[in-house]
């Protein structure tokens, strides 16, 4: 029976021996007693391995009586809220007299006042045999009594680790050294303390160390230490060699006597504590490039007014001015009359900036007067004073703003002459420049004219493009920003001549930068210039290719409570489509019944060959425009239309952007089919929004081409033109980039639309069954993998035998084709015939109907083999295949049917067991409905993904496996104006539309809101209640790496109940969780970003979905939900998950009313698996008997070292 017990601990047999034999008083022991006792460790959280690793390394655990007490002061006065891992340590103890009286300790930091919220807390945080197992409790007792007068309690809560100090060797020495050092003043050294209570962990000598330091090298007596100490209390963290001694040096330099040193530590003691090479150097720097003289007091005086803010601020700051007009020398004047004018915050001095120049028309020079009238607040000071002061508003020593300006046009015309003379500073949000420290400090701050070598004067053959990204957009006038770029880039070309012919694109809405022909050379002393973020060359990009809204419980005959009635179907939302362009004419654009285009609307319709836009355009297709010249400059010469078979214009040549278009925001045709196949009425989802389409994908090489610098143009031009949803069915290939690479211009486009509230929904990408192929993983996009709806093609097929076999197909005939029946028989010493292997040179097949089996997923060399089929004169061909909803690309009258590698064997049978085998194939029908299931596509990527394991990816699975739109009516080998296709490029625009009608809908919603209602409320069962599936090898139930979410769901989205939101902020968040430097981070961001120091954990971003890709021990992550259902709500949490896997949500219940609409709430997960395992998955749902809110959960445990 012992043995039986200890197996269930998880011990083997070789394990228990050796315990026993160690251990003989565990064989006397009841076995109802060791039960009691595993019960209760495991009532206070030690379970599984925790449990397991406490028998084998103390087995007095099981019987040592001092535990009972422990366990149950823990378990029912403290509300088991103690980590196991924390009990562990403790009952890990050698000796059992550190349990005795453990709860009586406890009690007594609660009588002192410690609140029992807090104590837990307390006891999570300390070495509990140090802290209270080793101590009587007297000493606790003592410890407290004191601290009392340093207001102990509150240290201890702060920093609990204190308790585990020893009171007369390490707390007394050290807080009386501080008390001597304040002169007595106990409250003063209690500020100390609570502002750093780590200041305590410092050895005494450290602490000596530090202030005789400051004595001697500051010449600062002890009460100035001391205040700078209460100001300040880190100065004593920092090193005396690297920070106290050079830093104190630096300020002797620039003149400060002590007294002056005294006075600038206290206003600015944060410069003892920076560093130098990452901030200081910086810092000085851009000092010295607007003017400070080194080693100066005024460069001492300005050096202490800026180091509270950032790098990134200080050179926003300084770029914003450059950006208005203002010259070096400006900025320099400015600073001396108010230095603290470079540490405001770039944002809220742009708002204040546009209000004086943009909107009331005051000009800049006047800031010159009276710098510091930028330090009032906008609302409060500034929009006051102009209402009611007039022309006084910025006045100083009595002048008006009317008396200043003709005086100040001297200064305007100089300042327009130096630029012209020496060139532009540009100063845009980017990295910090490279400074020298030491003496000399070097800044290439303004690039003149003449700073090009000979080598960088001459654009060779081998120039290629290359785009140069400049971060925010820095100034509203884009004519402004257009002439900086051509100025910047002929710096470094030579000339403004050679510029304008190299210049591709500026990017001057969106975001700031350009896309311009040069050498590497060219592009590497390009990205050395201030101002730049990052150089990087052309990439490209390619395109990711009726029934599916009834499916979708969209019918426009449907209840008026569905969310397309609801949402007066996208009325008013603007959708934009980046693809091949569109077809203006076909009756699926038509505008009939449309209001006025919305006012925001400052997009254009652009003319080209065979597109006149003035005529194109209506009220549904409000704007086109088209971007090749990134594709033309890096192919290096002019793009031939007609050799392409394209058209240099808006126009769509090949049917992808005409089709992706019409899905998402098409008009409605009725009677619309593919010969006859697929009846019913065309439309998009949101029949009543808007249409914006930007070319930029092209048929180079009889193939779809997409330049990173047209792509990246299109963004910025969308962002502009004021569009609401953006849909990219477009994908790189694997390996990714990641969201902060420069090679990721879909990452850093859509991050800048998300920031400016546009919805960006993009292609997952076409490479699946394969794991990990996902692409477009950005948190902010919203990632869409390809489903199946709930319609198929069943086509009869006759055997010469009377037996009637159903495949699929899309014939199109208007009669069956009848005829002898073969396969390719061989030899069995030769490689059997798979259909593959056809080709149109095997005569055996004319006049009949082929039977082959496909040998592997490839459905390009599967096409050209059908091809060759038909070329060799068969009449049809039967494939026999694994079982997927995929049908032959093109279908026409020549009949493909396809059926299973089961089905095919039996109709192999019927060959071999007749000399003359006969079928007739009969014309597809349309199906819709039961027994029709629900799958996820064979072609579509799948999660994780590849570079953040931790987001999930896809969101959410749509609709896009033959999809029933528009194409252009000369498409072939397809005829007609409408045509199947399938691809996740057809599932964005579906979840594209369903974007666009809870825009118009919730048009307050964040896109991190759509997203949240979106993916919490996906089906994760098929319509009819039956599981979803995920084709592949083999087929597989679906889980969330294959759908994120699930199905789309739209009506439900309409009315999540709660959603997971999240802003710019929780993105930045995620980029810092990831790892990435503050200026990788810059090149998204429209403000400096400093990540904190302890890198934040990428479970806690508040996405709606939970992914722990590597979990080694019990894990706890938050999460936080908004109300956006009825006003009092109460939700309970239902938990779904594998054996093995546990999950415990705290709180259980979230209740909502008028004062509460957001909640956070803790899931902590943690593992009973002992070896490296594959992903378990389940969910997590908050329920308020009407709302279901499902949160999808993936979740591998790895114990060890994994060697995949």
């Amino acid at each position: 029976m012992l043995f039986s017990f200890f197996r269930e601990i998880g011990l083997s047999e070789k394990e228990t021996d050796s315990l026993l034999d160690k251990n003989p008083t565990l064989i006397s022991t009841s076995l109802d007693r060791l039960r009691a006792r595993v019960l209760a460790l495991q009532s206070v959280g030690i379970n599984d391995c925790a449990l397991y690793r406490l028998v084998i390394k103390y087995p007095n655990v099981l019987i040592a009586e001092e535990i009972d007490s422990v366990i149950s002061f823990v378990r029912d006065d403290l509300e088991g809220k103690v980590k196991p891992s924390q009990l562990e340590r403790l009952f890990s103890a050698k000796e059992t007299r550190f349990l005795l009286g453990f709860d009586q300790k406890v009690k007594l930091l609660l009588h002192h006042e410690i609140p029992h919220e807090k104590i837990a807390h307390v006891l999570n945080n300390v070495n509990l045999i140090r802290a209270i197992g080793g101590k009587s409790v007297e000493e606790i007792e003592r410890t407290i009594a004191f601290l009392k007068p340093y207001h102990g309690i509150e240290l201890i809560v702060r920093r609990p680790a204190i308790l585990n100090y020893d009171l007369d060797s390490q707390l007394i020495p050290k807080i009386q050294f501080l008390e001597e050092l304040s002169g007595g003043d106990k409250e003063a050294t209690g500020t100390v303390l609570r502002k750093l209570p780590a200041i305590l962990s410092y050895r005494l000598e450290h602490m000596e160390g530090h202030v005789e330091c400051l004595r001697s090298y500051a010449g600062l007596s002890d009460p100035e230490i001391f205040k700078i100490i209460l100001v300040f209390p880190s100065v004593m963290s920092a090193s005396k060699e690297r920070k106290l001694r050079p830093r104190t040096e630096f300020l002797k330099q620039c003149g400060l006597n002590s007294s002056d040193i005294f006075k600038f530590l206290t206003r600015a003691p944060l410069f003892l504590g920076l560093s130098f090479k990452d901030n200081l150097a910086h810092k000085l720097g851009f000092l010295v490039k607007i003017g400070y003289e080194y080693r100066t007091k005024e460069l001492a005086v300005a050096m202490g007014a800026v180091t509270r803010t950032s790098c990134e601020n200080m050179q926003k700051v300084i770029g914003l001015f450059l950006s208005y007009g203002l010259s070096c020398e400006d900025i320099f004047a400015m600073s001396k009359k108010h230095p603290q004018i470079l540490q405001y915050n770039p944002r809220s001095l742009e708002e204040k900036m546009e209000y004086l120049i943009e909107e009331i028309g005051r000009e800049v020079s006047e800031l010159l007067i009276f710098p510091a009238f930028l330090g009032y607040k906008l609302d409060d000071r500034i929009k006051h004073s102009m209402a009611t002061g007039g022309n006084y508003a910025i006045s100083h020593q009595g002048q008006s703003h009317n008396s200043l300006q003709e005086s100040l046009k001297l200064v305007m015309m100089y300042r327009m002459f130096n630029e012209i003379l020496l060139g532009m500073c540009f100063w845009h949000a980017s990295k910090p420049l490279p400074v020298e420290s030491g003496d000399r400090i070097f800044m290439s701050g303004c690039v003149t004219k003449n700073s090009s070598s000979k080598e960088s004067k001459i654009l060779t053959k081998t120039g290629q493009v290359y785009i140069v990204y400049m971060g925010k957009r820095q100034h509203p006038d884009v004519e402004l920003l257009t002439r900086t770029h051509h100025q910047m880039l002929a710096t470094v070309l030579g000339s403004e001549e050679t510029s304008k012919d190299s210049m591709v694109y500026s990017y001057k809405h969106g975001f700031s930068g350009f896309a311009a022909k040069m050498t590497e050379a060219q592009a590497h002393q390009l990205s050395k210039l201030p101002g730049v973020v990052h150089v990087t060359r052309n990439q490209f990009y390619k395109p990711q290719t009726t029934r599916s809204w009834d499916y979708l419980g969209l019918s426009s005959n449907g209840s008026p409570s569905n969310l397309l009635h609801k949402s007066k179907r996208g009325n008013g939302v603007i959708i934009g489509l980046l693809d091949t362009g569109i077809w203006p004419e076909l009756e699926v654009f038509n505008d009939e019944g449309l209001g006025p285009i919305p006012s925001r609307w400052k997009g254009v319709c652009e003319s080209g060959e065979s597109f006149d836009g003035e005529k194109a355009c209506n009220r549904k297709l409000i704007g086109a425009r088209y971007f090749i010249r990134g594709l033309e400059a890096a192919y290096g010469q002019p793009y031939n239309s007609t050799q392409n078979d394209d058209v240099l214009s808006p126009r769509d040549s090949s049917g992808h952007g005409t089709h992706t278009s019409s899905i998402a925001g098409g008009s409605f045709v009725a009677n619309a089919s593919y010969h006859g196949l697929g009846l019913g009425t065309v439309r998009g989802g949101a029949p009543a929004a808007r249409l914006a389409m930007y070319k930029v994908c092209w048929r180079l090489y009889d193939a779809g081409v997409c330049a990173d610098a047209d792509v990246l143009k299109a963004f910025d031009e969308a962002i502009r033109d004021g569009v609401d949803v953006l849909s990219v069915s477009l994908a790189a290939d694997i390996p990714l980039y990641s969201e902060v690479d420069q090679r990721s211009s879909i990452s850093i486009g859509s991050f800048h639309a998300v920031a400016k509230g546009i919805t960006v929904v993009c292609a997952a990408g076409n490479a699946g069954p394969r794991t990990e192929t996902v692409q477009n993983t950005a948190p902010w996009i919203l990632t869409v993998a390809a489903s199946t709806v709930d319609r198929s093609f069943p086509t009869p097929i006759l055997l010469g035998n009377n037996q009637t076999i159903m495949g699929q197909a899309m014939f199109t005939g208007e009669k069956e084709v009848a005829g002898t029946l073969i396969y390719p028989e061989v030899s069995d010493l030769m490689v059997s015939r798979n259909c593959e292997s056809l080709s149109s040179n095997d005569d055996w097949m004319a006049g009949k109907v082929v039977l082959c089996f496909a040998s592997e997923y490839n459905q390009s060399m599967l096409d050209d083999a059908i091809e060759s089929v038909k070329d060799g004169g068969a009449k049809g061909v039967i494939v026999a295949r694994s079982p997927r909803d995929y049908l032959y690309s093109y279908a026409t009258h020549f009949p493909c049917v396809q059926v299973s590698y089961e089905t095919g064997t039996q109709i192999l049978y019927y060959i071999r067991s007749t000399s003359n085998p006969q079928v007739m194939l009969r014309p597809s029908r349309t199906h819709i409905g039961k027994p029709v299931s629900t799958n996820v596509a064979y072609f579509s990527s799948r999660g994780p993904s590849s570079n953040a394991p931790a987001i999930l990816k896809p969101d959410i699975a749509a609709p896009g496996v033959k999809i029933l739109a528009a194409i252009p009516p000369f498409d072939q080998p397809t005829t007609g104006a409408f045509a199947f296709l399938s691809g996740t490029s057809m599932a964005t625009p579906h979840v594209s539309g369903i974007v666009a009608l809870l825009k118009s809908l919730y048009p307050d919603w964040s896109s991190a809101a759509i997203k949240s209602a979106i993916v919490t409320t996906a089906l994760t069962a098929d319509q009819s209640g039956g599981s979803i599936f995920a084709e592949g090898e083999p087929p597989k139930l679906a889980d969330p790496f294959d759908f994120g979410g699930g199905i789309v769901n739209p009506n439900s989205a309409a009315d999540p109940g709660l959603v997971y939101d999240m802003d710019t902020e929780d993105y930045v968040q995620y980029l810092c969780a990831m790892g990435y430097n503050d200026s990788a981070i810059l090149q998204l961001t429209e403000h400096p970003i400093v990540c904190p120091s302890k890198q934040p954990s990428i479970l806690d971003v508040n996405l709606p979905s939970i992914t722990i890709p590597s979990l080694k021990k019990p894990t706890t992550l938050t999460r936080t939900v908004t109300n956006v259902g009825p006003v009092n709500s109460k939700y309970k949490a239902i938990v779904e998950f594998a054996s093995g896997i546990n999950i415990s949500v705290r709180p259980e219940t979230l209740s909502f009313n008028s004062r509460t609409k957001t909640i956070s709430f803790s899931v902590t997960i943690s593992s009973a698996h002992n070896v490296n395992a594959g992903y378990y998955f389940g969910s997590l749902t908050w329920t308020d008997g009407m709302h279901v809110v499902r949160s999808p959960i993936s979740v591998r445990t790895e114990v060890g070292e994994s060697f995949l």
